[in-house]
């Protein structure tokens, strides 16, 4: 990730020329206020961050956790965000297959598969009464808005059929979302429209939306080769074939013998007397 906070999946084999790879690249983050409005815009110390590509991030040595009971190898990025607060992207890679994700909305993860995880912490809500300009006192943060960039080998990623959480990236590979987010150890779900998919600026943005915590907030979707929803076809028997019997010629009949002339009787000469003198 280093500077500009963006990661590339792809195949290892391959290597980084893998077309089907998928790029995420965190795009911008912003507070709001409960009616959704930005907030925390002037002032020394601005509540948001209009791009990251100068955003500098340590990223950690791999190491071989359990996650939910399933192996996996973690790999860690984080940065400090000006003096608001800290964020964290935590990649899984899948070492077996298992379940994996938010009560409820576990998925049939399977080897090789990308989990990860995206999580603010140590932060200081617009509203806090200092920096963030002459509205600070009275412009209360409820909300963060983290908005992502994913592409894969079509672009684009599209809705699979009428699930609004499931996304086809090319290439075989699948996104599922979530609507959960953890807040301070509790799963709750995100307000309504949330997460959502937009088009800016000809690419394909999706916006996540986190409650107000205390302690820290944690999403975290998944990237699947989708192996484990894509069964392989069971090859078509091909019948043996059964060998033709060949007929039985029928039997030749018997030539008729041709019936045997009777002899013709010859004629018995019968002695005309001769006339006595």
């Amino acid at each position: 990730m280093g500077q500009s906070g963006k990661f590339t999946i792809y195949d290892e084999v391959v290597g980084k020329s893998d077309p089907n790879a998928v790029t995420v690249r965190m795009a911008a983050l912003r507070e709001l206020d409960v009616d959704g409005n930005q907030i925390g815009t002037t002032g020394p110390v601005k509540h948001s961050i209009s791009s990251f590509a100068t955003q500098d991030f340590t990223i950690e040595e791999p190491e071989l956790v359990s996650l939910g009971g399933v192996s996996a190898t973690k790999i860690a990025f984080h940065s400090p965000l000006s003096t608001i607060g800290k964020l964290m992207v935590d990649t899984y890679v899948l070492e077996e297959s298992g379940l994996v994700g938010p009560p409820g909305e576990e998925w049939d993860g399977v080897k090789g598969d990308v989990k990860w995880s995206i999580r603010l912490y140590d932060w200081t809500f617009c509203g806090c009464k200092t920096g963030g300009g002459p509205n600070a006192a009275t412009e209360t943060a409820e909300y963060i808005d983290i908005d992502i960039e994913i592409s894969g080998k079509d672009g684009a990623p599209q809705k699979t059929g009428g699930n609004l959480k499931q996304f086809e990236l090319g290439g075989g590979i699948n996104l599922e979302l979530s609507d959960q987010v953890q807040v301070d150890g509790a799963w709750v779900s995100m307000p309504a429209g949330f997460p959502s998919m937009s088009m800016k600026g000809g690419t394909t943005v999706f916006t996540f939306r986190f409650p107000r915590f205390v302690t820290e907030a944690v999403y975290d979707p998944l990237i699947t080769s989708g192996a484990a929803s894509t069964p392989t076809p069971a090859p078509t028997p091909v019948p043996t074939p059964v060998p033709a019997t060949a007929p039985t010629p029928a039997p030749a009949p018997a030539p008729t013998p041709a019936p045997t002339p009777a002899p013709t009787a010859a004629p018995t000469l019968t002695p005309t007397p001769a006339p006595t003198p």
